[in-house]
């Protein structure tokens, strides 16, 4: 109960004390429709006391547009109902303009019956907490924003300023570039220490077309100490409550390194496809070469002296050219050492941080068995495969995720997921798998093929080189894709888990010729008459044919006959080729002397301890390797031998 000796409490009290904590209060007789604002509303709305209409109409007025709507709605719902009510909206001032924030708590008074009478209530400007509480949450939005992009360094950039000097950075910006933020600004600004070539199209992106769209730019600076330095900026417009953009928030990550393995992967690329371009030639010269080789050969008469000195004249000519031919090979990379074996978990542990490299901001992983997992290779053209396969899973995926996974697969010949090239056995398999769009249908198919590519800045050599440097291991490469749900690349390398021989060396040879039948499979015409017509005149009977469905319609009488198989590489009569599975129904099993070009030019597969030849050849080379051929297999009555 109040003292008996207070004095009442009076209108002018309840002014004080409405004036003194910033309250307003009004009264709405909803019958008469006219409002009734304390002295304190007025100050609170812009008004002079007494200027305020006093009607729903004049209040209305009074409200922010954007929330008179939302505003209503409240007021109505608390009439229909005759329930109280709490509401936060915005008002724009009578006098100056100014944007407030209000708190009004009301409730309705309501006759016997039901019906509204009077609506009263209280209204308080809660701008400054409002405010703060907005600074805060903006501060929460920035701080999950910097450790989004968290990278070697963070920043913030004020668009009213002129520098574009970062306003504020967290991070090893110092470290990266040698500038502290002031420094950079004194120099006029951060387009000062970009490169040249790269200033106009940075700002172009921070320039009048900037939109509240995230971006990433590349470009080079130079730092304090005049190093050049890539970077990858990760930039996120902040926009003002106009939808103005007034500053930038961005991550920036050193890309120098990657870029540089990069460039290096890329110039290895151009040389292998300059390899290639060169091998090709080079396989038609050396055909020719020897056509050369075979005819000078019989046109030499050993009575005429002229006709001798122009053979060897000829001769020196045509070894000279065949020296440029291996010169023009020796513009690629140097030929691969032969495979050797190679522990897959191992190679993979040591060459993880370059891989990772590769990718740059990608999400690599590694799935690797518990057991070791022994391939015949080459680490360093392995290498090579994977670094082509990783950039180009990282750019397919947008720095997404990518896995590596070993494992090892005996493949059976009705297996299905045996590559067709394969012999059924033992392989090692290194799976590189991206979560990207996919590879089109329509572009899977030549996805291998050179300056095939999907991407505009693409070279289209990425997967060719890889493919080209597996086959010459004997394996295979191939590649699975479904749009929307990635790609993945498997590699197939032959397991180590059985010895490889070589057929032991022979001795001095007394004769070069024979007369056992020699099956002839030459695609070169000319090539393949010119050999045909120099092993006839050692005494060997040939039986000659483009390739080897042609030589399955010789008479069998013919093939009967064949103790030995003189193939180019690119016939590839192979064990399991339809000609030699042909002649193995009939018992017969002819030993097969392949003839190669340089370093495999032409994607031959062979053993190595396979019986090989090189072109360019004389005819008598070709007979002295034919001879080791057949010798190793029965001894020639011809060679003075036992």
């Amino acid at each position: 109960m109040p003292h008996p000796l207070a004095p009442p409490f009076s209108r002018r009290d309840l002014d004080d004390a409405l004036r003194f904590s910033g309250v307003g209060v009004f009264a709405w007789d909803i019958e008469a429709g006219t409002i009734t604002w304390s002295d304190t509303l007025h100050e609170l709305f812009g008004f002079n006391p007494g200027d305020f209409g006093g009607d729903l109409s004049a209040y209305q007025q009074c409200i922010h547009p954007d929330d008179r709507a939302r505003v209503m709605q409240v007021v109505t719902q608390a009439l229909e109902r005759a329930t109280e009510y709490t509401l936060t909206h915005r008002i724009v001032r009578r006098n100056d303009g100014q944007i407030r924030h209000v708190e009004c708590r009301g409730g309705v008074l309501s006759s016997p019956q039901g019906r509204p009478l009077r609506m009263t209530g209280s209204v308080v400007d809660v701008t400054p907490r409002i405010e703060s509480e907005e600074r805060a949450r903006e501060h929460e939005e920035i701080t999950a924003l910097l450790n989004e992009l968290a990278s070697d360094y963070v920043y913030i950039v004020d668009l009213t300023a002129p520098s574009l000097a970062p306003s504020a950075v967290a991070g090893s910006f110092a470290r990266l570039t040698g500038y502290e933020p002031e420094e950079v600004a004194a120099l006029g600004g951060w387009l000062q220490i970009v490169h040249p070539e790269d200033r106009e199209a940075l700002s172009r992106d921070l320039g009048a077309g900037l939109g509240p769209q995230p971006f990433i730019s590349e470009y080079r600076i130079y730092t304090k100490a005049g190093d050049l330095r890539w970077l990858r900026d990760h930039v996120r417009p902040q926009l003002n409550a106009s939808g103005d953009v007034v500053r930038l928030v961005g991550g920036v990550i050193d890309i120098t390194e990657p870029r540089a393995l990069e460039d290096r992967v890329r110039a290895a690329q151009r040389v292998e496809a300059v390899a290639q371009l060169a091998g090709t030639v080079a396989h038609d010269f050396n055909n020719l070469l020897t056509i050369i080789y075979g005819a000078a050969a019989q046109l030499v008469r050993e009575d005429d002296a002229r006709s001798a000195q122009a053979f060897s004249a000829l001769t020196t000519a045509t070894e000279r050219a065949a020296e440029l031919s291996r010169g023009l090979l020796a513009m690629g990379p140097r030929p691969a050492r032969p495979p050797r074996p190679l522990e897959l978990r191992t190679a993979m542990t040591e060459i993880e941080p370059l891989l990772r490299r590769a990718v740059g901001e990608a999400s690599l992983s590694f799935a690797l068995p518990d057991r070791p997992c022994r391939v015949f290779a080459d680490s360093g053209q392995l290498q090579l495969v994977l670094l082509n396969l990783l950039i180009n899973a990282a750019q397919a995926s947008n720095q997404g995720n990518i896995q590596v996974r070993v494992q090892t697969r005996d493949l059976k010949p009705e297996d299905p997921a045996r590559p067709p090239e394969l012999n059924p056995g033992s392989y090692g398999l290194i799976e590189v798998s991206d979560d990207g769009p996919g590879i089109p249908a329509d572009l899977l198919p030549q996805i291998f093929d050179p300056f095939v590519t999907s991407r505009p800045s693409g070279t289209g050599l990425g997967l060719a080189i890889a493919r080209n440097i597996v086959h010459r291991h004997d394996g295979a490469l191939t590649a699975q894709s479904s749009p929307g749900t990635g790609a993945t690349f498997t590699v197939y390398l032959p397991s180590a888990c059985a010895s490889r021989t070589r057929p032991a060396k022979r001795g001095a040879r007394i004769t070069n010729g024979g007369t056992e039948c020699v099956l002839l499979i030459e695609p070169d015409p000319w090539l393949r008459e010119q050999t045909q017509r120099g092993l006839a005149a050692l005494g060997y009977r040939v039986h000659a044919a483009p390739d080897p469905c042609l030589a399955l319609e010789l008479p069998w009488a013919d093939l009967e006959q064949a103790a030995l198989v003189l193939a180019d590489e690119t016939a590839d009569p192979h064990p399991d080729s339809p000609l030699i599975c042909a002649l193995r129904k009939r018992d017969m099993v002819p030993p097969i002397l392949t003839m190669t070009h340089p370093r495999g030019t032409q994607g031959g597969r062979h053993d190595p301890a396979a019986h090989t030849v090189a072109k360019p050849f004389t005819i008598s080379g070709l007979a002295r390797r034919i001879r080791d051929v057949l010798d190793a297999v029965q001894p020639n009555p011809l060679s003075g031998r036992p």
